[in-house]
């Protein structure tokens, strides 16, 4: 069975220590937001695939060789645009459902947090209006039985 190199990518992204994979994921969303933006960034997956790329993917070497050196080992290394952009997409999808679980999570604690509060309020009306009616009762059979009034 042949794995995909999305289904490969994923794979050992699953396998990376959380705080990595979250670097990860919003490393990739800033590259993919970006690329988004190309015609002002002028970013492309390419370019960015050069700067990146080498510094993410490839062996340590020196950092002094030309740009169109790098460009082509990056080239040699990986294709930005058939072997990241899913995986980028994956995780970026990911992390944006991440999100917005964590924000429905927040608003269902507010909510709750809101329905505590309210239940409290009631029950600390309901115990004084308990106390408050006790102690009339209290002074209405003083009154019954003693005919007088404090």
């Amino acid at each position: 069975m042949r794995v995909s190199g999305t289904e490969h990518c994923e794979g050992v992204a699953d396998k990376l220590p959380r705080p990595n994979l979250v670097l990860l994921k919003h490393l990739l969303s800033l590259l993919h937001h970006i690329s988004q933006n190309a015609e002002t960034t002028r970013m492309d997956s390419s370019n960015l695939a050069i700067c990146v790329g080498p510094n993410m993917l490839g062996p340590e070497t020196d950092s002094t060789l030309p740009l169109e050196v790098q460009k082509e080992m990056n080239d040699k290394l990986f294709d930005f645009d058939i072997e990241v952009k899913p995986i980028l997409e994956v995780l970026v999808g990911k992390t944006i459902e991440q999100a917005l679980l964590e924000v429905m999570e927040e608003e269902e604690l507010a909510q709750l947090w809101a329905r505590q509060r309210a239940y409290a309020e009631l029950r600390n009306a309901e115990l004084a209006e308990a106390q408050r009616l006790k102690e009339q009762d209290r002074r209405y059979r003083e009154v019954s039985l003693y005919g007088r009034t404090s």
